[in-house]
Order: C-alpha cells, then sequence, then structure tokens
C-alpha cells in the first residue's frame, strides 16, 4: 500500500490529495494482482545521481575520533552522494537509495533532503521511500546534526568556536544528496538489475572477540568466521545499449584505516574503492549522467580494518590502500561475473519509533517481556575502541579508561546544565553497563538543548528477490546475522533470497550488541544507548515491518523527531578578512617547483592564497595539474583524485599558505607540467574576489629551466640574504660574514677567526717561554694561541688577542 506522510503544519494542494487519494486505491487491490503481474518481469526503471557534499575543510572539527585536536586542514579526496532511484515495472513504486561519504547520517539532514524533495516533486519523494546510507569514515567534517552530543566531539581538547553547529558544511551535505537524487530522477531508464556475491577474507577482523565469544556457543559454531565476510553487490544495465549505470556493494568494514592524528578530507577505503571503480568506467564527476559506484556499509559495529594494528601516521595510506584494493578487486570479480537478474516488485515500509520505551517480546529476548531504557552512555566508551584508535579520555584522577572497565556500579551523576541526575531505575535498567553520560535525560535547558535523539527512524525495502533493511546504529555482527534471519523467515513466502543491512541509515545512536556482547561492556557495549535490549527491540520492529510486507498490509509510520532547526545556538565562527604580505598578491607562488622530477616523486607547489572556508568549490576543483601537449594545457589531476593533496596554513593573522602536493604516477607521461590554483578571497565589507595563480612549468623525467628574476635595487631581499649595487640577492655561506671584497671575489665572504688566548703558566718578567707561546708584559706569564691563529695587538683577554683567515666565494641569491 502507498504510504504518504508529512511534517506536521504542512499543506497540500488539492491536485496532490487527489493524486494520493488514486494512488491509495490503486493499492487496495489484492495483492495477489500485483504478484502475478510482477512475476518474471526483469526490466525496472533505474537512475543514478552523484554530487559533492564536501564541507569546509580548514579550521573545522573532523566527525568521527571525537577528538579536539583532529581539525582539518585540507583535502585529500572530495566526498560525494551517491543516489539510485529504482521504480518497479508493475506497480510504479519508488525506492531511492542514496550511499553519501560521511561518518553518520542524522536526521537533521534527511529532514533537510526531504523537505527539498517535496517541495520540487510534491511528495513523490518521502520519508517512506528514501534511505540515507553513510559509510562511516572518520575524515570528514563535523557539525551537520541538530543534536548537540555530535556537534560538541571534542570540546574538552580543542578550540570552543572550532566546535558547535556548522551552518555551511550543513547545507553543503544537505544540498549534495539532494542534487544526486535529482539528477538521478533525471537518469531514470530501463534496465535490469543483476545481483552477485562473494566472501572477502582478509579485509576485515573482529575488534572485540572476547565480547564475540560470549555468544553462545551453539550459535557461534554455525558460522566460520567472526565478522562477516560476505560481499553483496547489485548491478544496474540500461536495457538500451548495455550501457553500464553504476553498482552498489555492501560489506562490513569500520572505515578507520587513517588514524586520529590524519587532518585531510577523504572516504577512508570505501571512498578510494568507489573512486578506482569509477575511474575505471570514466565517470565524470561535473556531469549528470554518468556511471555511480557506491562501496555501502553494513552491520559493520565490531569489524575492524586494521590488520596489522592501531593506525599510525605513518601507515596511513598503505593500509587504506590495501583495504581499498582488497573490496574493489573483490568487487570487480562480482560485477563481472553477476548473472542473477532481480524480478518482480518493488516495496517498502517505515516507522518512527521511540526506543527508549519498547516493550520486547519473549520470542525476541528468551527471557519474558523486558524494555529498553532511557538513553545513556558506559564508561567504556570513553575508552574508544583499542583496536581502532583509543580516544585517551580521562576521569577524575587522571587515570586512562580502557575497554571493560568499571567504576562501581551505583555510580551516580550530579545534576548540570546537560543532564539531570542518573536515577536507580535507569541504574537498574542498564544493567551491567557502568553509565558515564545520561545523554537521553536532558538538564535544565530540556528538548531545545537535546543530546541525542531518542524517535529513530527504521526502513525496509524489497527490490525483486532482494530486500534491504536500514538501521540507525552500528550493528555487531552477530546482531546483523540475527536481524537478516528474522527478515528472511518473514520474506521468504514473497521470493526474498538476499537480505542486506545498510548501516548508519536516516539517523544515528550509537551501537547494538547482542545481550551477550552487552555482559561484557568492552567499546560496542557501553555505547549501545537504549540498554541491553536494544537488539531485541530492533529485531522485533523489522520483523513487524516484513510481515506487513508480505501481507501488503500498511503500517503505522509513528510520531516525527521534533525539529530543533531553530535551537542552534553554537555555531563555528567564519572567516573575517583575507590578505597577503607587502609585496605580495593572491595566487602569487610562494615556493615554486623543482625543475624536475622522477616518476612516483612528489611536486610541491605553495602560493600565497586565502581561506579555503570561502568557497566550497562544490563540483568544482582548488587546483589544476596540467600537461602541455602542443600549444595546449591539458588537465590530469584535480583535488579529488586519489594522487593530490590541498593543505592550508595560517600565516600571521589574515594571510594563507595554500600546499599543493601532487605523487606523480608510475605511467605519467613524460612532458613539461605546471600547477594551477583557484580561490576565492573575502574582503573587509564581506565580497567575495576570485583569484588564481599558477606555478612554473616542470618537467617529468625532463629538466625545464625555470626563469631568473630581472635585478632591481629596489627588490627586497629575503632573510639572511644582502643586496648588492648590481640589484641581486646574495648569502654568505653558514658561519661566514661579508667582507668589503667584490661579491665576485673569492674573498668576498670571511669567517671570523677571533679567539681568546690560552694561559699556559704565569712566571717572573722576563721569564723565558717554551716553544710555541709567546711572553706577554701585561699580564706577565707565557701564553699561546690556537691552532692556524697568529697574535693581534690587541689586549691578552679580549676575543680578539688571536686571529686566522678564512676566505670563501658568495652564493647568489634567486
Amino acid at each position: 500500500m502507498v504510504e504518504v506522510s508529512s511534517t506536521t503544519g504542512e499543506s497540500m494542494s488539492k491536485c496532490t490529495r487527489f493524486l494520493l487519494m488514486i494512488g491509495v486505491v490503486l493499492t487496495t487491490l489484492p495483492s495477489s494482482s500485483f504478484a502475478r503481474r510482477c512475476k518474471g518481469k526483469t526490466v525496472y526503471k533505474v537512475g543514478q545521481g552523484i554530487y559533492d557534499i564536501t564541507g569546509p575543510a580548514a579550521e573545522t572539527q573532523m566527525m568521527g575520533y571525537a577528538l579536539g585536536k583532529q581539525q582539518a586542514k585540507g583535502i585529500h579526496m572530495r566526498l560525494r552522494s551517491r543516489a539510485f532511484i529504482i521504480e518497479s515495472p508493475c506497480n510504479r513504486k519508488r525506492v531511492v537509495f542514496v550511499s553519501v561519504d560521511l561518518a553518520q547520517m542524522f536526521h537533521s539532514v534527511r529532514w533537510g533532503v526531504i523537505r527539498k524533495l517535496k517541495r520540487k516533486f510534491r511528495g513523490l519523494y518521502n520519508y517512506n521511500n528514501v534511505m540515507i546510507s553513510a559509510i562511516h569514515t572518520h575524515q570528514g567534517i563535523a557539525g551537520y546534526s541538530f543534536c548537540a552530543l555530535f556537534n560538541m566531539t571534542g570540546l574538552t581538547n580543542g578550540g570552543f568556536f572550532k566546535q558547535g553547529f556548522n551552518k555551511q558544511n550543513y547545507n553543503a551535505i544537505v544540498n549534495g544528496i539532494y542534487q544526486s537524487i535529482v539528477n538521478a530522477h533525471y537518469n531514470m531508464k530501463p534496465a535490469t538489475i543483476k545481483m552477485g556475491a562473494r566472501d572477502l577474507l582478509n579485509a576485515s577482523m573482529n575488534r572485540s572477540k572476547a565480547a564475540y565469544n560470549h555468544n553462545p556457543w551453539a550459535e557461534r559454531r554455525r558460522y566460520r568466521h567472526d565478522t562477516d565476510k560476505r560481499m553483496t553487490l547489485v548491478r544496474f544495465d540500461a536495457v538500451r545499449g548495455n550501457r553500464p549505470l553504476g553498482l552498489i556493494n555492501w560489506f562490513a568494514v569500520h572505515a578507520t584505516s587513517f588514524s586520529s592524528k590524519h587532518r585531510h578530507v577523504n572516504g577512508d577505503s570505501k571512498g578510494l574503492a568507489s573512486y578506482w571503480f569509477e575511474k575505471k568506467f570514466r565517470t565524470n564527476y561535473q556531469a549528470r549522467d554518468t556511471f555511480v559506484a557506491a562501496f555501502a556499509q553494513a552491520n559493520c559495529g565490531d569489524v575492524s580494518p586494521n590488520l596489522w594494528g592501531i593506525p599510525k601516521p605513518q601507515t596511513d595510506y598503505r593500509n587504506a590502500d590495501i583495504i581499498a584494493k582488497r573490496q574493489y578487486n573483490t568487487a570487480l570479480q562480482i560485477y563481472s561475473r553477476a548473472r542473477k537478474k532481480l524480478s518482480g516488485a518493488v516495496d517498502f515500509r517505515h516507522m518512527f519509533i521511540d526506543f527508549s520505551k519498547i516493550r520486547v517480546k519473549p520470542q525476541f529476548t528468551g527471557k519474558g517481556h523486558q524494555r529498553t531504557c532511557v538513553a545513556a552512555f558506559g564508561i567504556s566508551f570513553a575508552a574508544g575502541s583499542t583496536e581502532d584508535g583509543p580516544s585517551y579520555h580521562k576521569i577524575k584522577g587522571g587515570k586512562m579508561v580502557k575497554e571493560g572497565w568499571t567504576m562501581g556500579r551505583r555510580r551516580r551523576t550530579h545534576s548540570n546544565v546537560l543532564f539531570r541526575p542518573v536515577t536507580k531505575k535507569m541504574i537498574r535498567c542498564h544493567a551491567e553497563k557502568d553509565i558515564y553520560m545520561p545523554i537521553g535525560n536532558p538538564g535544565f535547558l530540556g528538548n531545545k538543548f537535546r543530546m541525542t535523539d531518542r524517535v529513530l527512524p527504521l526502513q525496509l525495502f524489497t527490490i525483486g528477490q532482494l530486500a534491504i533493511a536500514g538501521v540507525p546504529f552500528e550493528l555487531t555482527t552477530m546482531v546483523g546475522r540475527r536481524l537478516r534471519k528474522n527478515i528472511l523467515s518473514a520474506l521468504r513466502s514473497k521470493g526474498i533470497t538476499e537480505v542486506v543491512i545498510a548501516g548508519l541509515s536516516n539517523a544515528y545512536s550509537g551501537y547494538v550488541t547482542t545481550r551477550h556482547e552487552y555482559a561484557k561492556q568492552h567499546y560496542e557495549g557501553g555505547s549501545t544507548h537504549f540498554g541491553p535490549w536494544t537488539g531485541a527491540a530492533l529485531r522485533q520492529s523489522f520483523y513487524t515491518m516484513a510481515q506487513a510486507i508480505r501481507s501488503n498490509k500498511p503500517i503505522r509510520m509513528g510520531r516525527l523527531p521534533r525539529d530543533l532547526s531553530r535551537f542552534q545556538g553554537v555555531r563555528t565562527v567564519g572567516v573575517v578578512l583575507d590578505a597577503v604580505p607587502i609585496g605580495k598578491k593572491f595566487g602569487q607562488v610562494r615556493n615554486q617547483p623543482r625543475e624536475m622530477y622522477r616518476r612516483g616523486q612528489r611536486a610541491r607547489v605553495v602560493f600565497w592564497g586565502a581561506h579555503l572556508k570561502n568557497n566550497l568549490m562544490t563540483q568544482r576543483t582548488y587546483f589544476n595539474v596540467e600537461r602541455r601537449v602542443g600549444r595546449r594545457w591539458i588537465t590530469v589531476a584535480r583535488d579529488w583524485d586519489d594522487n593530490t593533496w590541498i593543505s592550508w596554513r595560517r600565516h600571521g593573522v589574515a594571510a594563507s599558505h595554500i600546499t599543493i602536493d601532487w605523487k606523480i604516477p608510475r605511467n605519467a607521461p613524460r612532458g613539461v607540467y605546471r600547477i594551477r590554483h583557484f580561490g576565492y578571497r573575502k574582503l573587509l565589507h564581506g565580497r567575495l574576489k576570485s583569484y588564481s595563480g599558477s606555478s612554473y612549468p616542470f618537467g617529468v623525467e625532463m629538466r625545464v629551466k625555470h626563469p631568473k628574476p630581472k635585478p632591481s635595487i629596489f627588490r627586497k631581499c629575503p632573510r639572511g640574504y644582502f643586496k648588492d649595487p648590481n640589484g641581486r640577492c646574495y648569502q654568505c655561506p653558514r658561519g661566514y660574514r661579508r667582507s668589503i671584497h667584490p661579491v665576485t671575489s673569492s674573498r668576498a665572504c670571511f669567517r671570523d677567526g677571533w679567539r681568546h688566548a690560552k694561559y699556559h703558566y704565569r712566571k717572573k718578567v722576563f721569564k723565558r717561554c717554551r716553544r710555541g707561546t709567546f711572553f706577554d708584559m701585561y699580564r706577565h706569564g707565557c701564553w699561546s694561541c690556537p691552532a692556524g691563529h697568529k697574535r693581534t695587538v690587541h689586549h691578552i683577554k679580549t676575543h680578539r688577542a688571536c686571529r686566522g683567515r678564512s676566505w670563501a666565494r658568495a652564493k647568489e641569491s634567486r
């Protein structure tokens, strides 16, 4: 049945109501008639779209590790939103699946996207049929949630004005996701959907084995591995010309290959694998209709990519490349061998449910009726994941928090502006959890300053034989297995053979563990917000939605979370003014590249530029790497490529250094290259003005001579140099000073040889001194000068008593 939701207070036109009434009447037809019409039909209408969602990549808090010191300083690869729309071949129902390169997906973002879609498409896309899933990269920009907890991830460690709600980042994300869906809508065309699966064994490990092994042995013995190794992939091919349109694959692994010390924005291993796949199919990121490859997230709660230990800055790129390459290769094998065509109807169910007060039935708990709890963090949450990088949080007394660590279950917190005190009821409800932060108990600021959402969305899609479960959590391996089993048992009679979990979808509220894993209180258990029975409540809710799809019955949508967009008072500070030192220009090169580089080396250029916050250059680039072909310059790399970096650094008060690095590929053609930078500077009255600059040409596997600057007596020399009357700047070698000789002479610089004389012994006046020493009349003793030095006329106690000479030719400054 068609399900339509609208936010309270939103008006609906008469035409829209009429169309919806027709849709409701049509969908009240017997389900068997739709089943007969859809059976065997393999041609769907499919649209794909991609768009840039990169936020302000300088002086902003990064999202994922909750460390204030992790402030962004540039871009390694741009973040993308990848959208797919699939329409049923018989009942006209549509579903939208979006994979975004973000740490989490929050209701605030989905609310903004749905709001824009409703205005443009008049209810065609709504909460019921739009699923937005994050890949969980820890290298994105923070500040896009309406809940305070996720906007203050590092207030204790970082600057206050770099935390809080970031409107610029929020708008970039919402607009990017919206535009990707719009692109997909206008790219709709008849297409086939093929599905395949394969195990990927060497790209993940269980980071909480002790908690996993606490599950019943009878259940664990059914599985060969302690993580989900199965990668499921669907590919889309246009019927006309059999043109490849794109793919979605789901594989469970955390996107934490880069450590918390990394400060360049990128999509981690999943974003890198998507980029490689799209590069293979020649994706044009600035075009509307192009190939799209989404490497989506699954139940990754206890799954780590760090097979070699805690990530370190020295090995970040190597580790990410290895994990990305293994996902890419497996996906390529599945893609090339996928033969099973999906056929049948498209359906969906969606519900909002208050997870703080769910009554769970005995069939899902095994221990009678149980209830979920008001949200709270356990003490082990503060420890972070040991395998993916600890958070280094300390508690009272300076002790470091560790996984599985407890402080005594009777611990109570005091009332403050953020939280009310922990009650005995909460302590009993959360069982083994030692409550650290009662995030579901708001302080006197109340709901206007909510720390986290308790009303969360659950969503279930069916596309032919495939079911997609959108969950707003990070599920551990065993929770994911149980959830898939429950959904499959309810939908097997509908022809469903494969169930995938789209983790971190539509909203975010921590982790979900099994009851046995929860008792161990590792990081995942301490981060399970709603208590020990959250997993059972989740399975119960999805089983209800699956039954509704099986029987073709509607389901109550539930109450939407409260709109908190008006209460985002803590905001990040923007740019006031951009400036450059006297005598410099925006876009002027500070450090030119070398004249020649070898393949595999890094070419580096430093520009005088402006702040990256001034213009996000959405769907554009901050720089081009260009190769000279004849009389033209051809672009070979931009700021979204995997071998480029742009870094921002403040100089003084308002000036900026823009450093651009290009790692020259092993297969780069021999020739002449240059790097061009584009940006916008902010004037005093707030207006933005564009600028650009270009480096000297440089050679790859060949030398290109740089032009020498013209001599000028008015040119200021760099620090440490001196100006000669010929108008050029020179520098003496270290330890040498300028002499009176011409700059072209071998004696242009000299080393000061003044030394103290060394006293040997004191005797009577006119006492004869031994060989190599001399008698001093004033000090009445024998003295000697250091080797290579001679006595001068100066007093014996001065530093000029002895002198030696050493000459050298001057070095010219460029």
